[in-house]
């Protein structure tokens, strides 16, 4: 079973977030950047993170610097209400895999995070080949 850390300030985003994706995850909630990255640390078998943009202090952009910088490939979804083309570049540029925009659609949005969780599965295989042959 596929581990995901979601990551909002709103305990109600996150109930959403859990229930549109059903039983298939083990999840972890963080409900704050500094309390995520505690997470990471604590569990190194998350496969996916969902988190929101717009948090205090620390914005899902700061969070995907973080994970970039400490060398995770972990793929990262930014949630918004936000159609600000500025903010999705920059959470591009700096590491994120996608964004999507809330209200989201369930069906596109549960796609998404298979699609992510099936590179995680081909990324894994590669390493696992590379660290045989090597």
């Amino acid at each position: 079973m596929k581990t995901l850390l979601i990551v909002d300030d709103n305990p109600s985003t996150i109930w959403i977030t859990r229930l549109s994706l059903g039983n298939k995850y083990h999840y972890i909630e963080a409900y704050n950047v500094p309390s995520a990255i505690l997470e990471l640390r604590r569990n190194q078998d998350i496969d996916l993170i969902i988190s929101d943009l717009n948090m205090p202090e620390f914005s899902g952009i700061d969070l995907v610097r973080h994970v970039r910088k400490i060398g995770y490939n972990i793929p990262i979804i930014i949630l918004t209400t936000s159609e600000e083309i500025v903010r999705k570049n920059e959470a591009i540029k700096e590491g994120a895999t996608a964004w999507i925009n809330k209200p989201f659609q369930i069906a596109e949005f549960r796609s998404l995070v298979k699609d992510l969780s099936n590179l995680v599965n081909e990324s894994e295989n590669e390493k696992n080949i590379m660290e045989l042959a090597g």
